[in-house]
C-alpha cells in the first residue's frame, strides 16, 4: 500500500515537472527550429498511434480466429523408439510427466540370440540423485 502510495506521489511529481518544462517551451518565441521538432513530434506520435491500433487490429482478429487457445491441448504420441532404433520402455508416461526429474537407463539384454539394447525411463526424486 505505502509503495503504491509512493509510486502515485512520484507519478504525480513527473507530470508536474513535465508540464512545467513544456510552459517554458511554449513562451519561447517559435523559429524554425522548434517548428521543426514539434513538426517532427507531432508525425512520430501519430505514426505510433497508428501503428498501435494496426497491432490491437492485429491482435483482436488473432483472438477471433483461434478462440479455443485455452483448451486443453492434444497429448503428444510419445515414441516407440529412440534416435538411434532402440526401444523405448515406458512404463507409465503420466507418472513420468509429472516427475520432477526422470532418470534415463540403457538396458542391454539377450533376446533370441542377439543383444539389445532398450532405454528405460523411470521418475526420480532430486534427492535421490546420484553424481555419476
Amino acid at each position: 500500500m505505502i509503495r503504491q502510495l509512493f509510486h502515485a506521489i512520484f507519478a504525480v511529481l513527473i507530470w508536474v515537472v513535465f508540464v512545467y518544462y513544456w510552459s517554458l517551451v511554449i513562451r519561447r518565441p517559435m523559429n524554425p527550429d522548434t517548428k521543426m521538432a514539434l513538426t517532427a513530434l507531432a508525425v512520430l506520435t501519430a505514426i505510433t498511434t497508428v501503428v498501435l491500433w494496426v497491432w490491437v487490429y492485429h491482435n483482436i482478429r488473432l483472438h477471433r480466429k483461434f478462440r479455443d487457445r485455452r483448451r486443453a491441448r492434444r497429448q503428444a504420441v510419445l515414441p516407440d523408439h529412440d534416435y538411434l532404433g532402440r526401444p523405448l520402455v515406458l512404463k507409465d508416461a503420466d507418472e513420468l510427466l509429472r516427475a520432477g526429474r526422470v532418470e534415463v537407463v540403457v538396458i542391454g539384454s539377450w533376446i533370441n540370440g542377439r543383444y539389445i539394447e532398450q532405454k528405460a525411463f523411470k521418475p526420480t526424486d532430486a534427492a535421490e540423485v546420484t553424481a555419476p
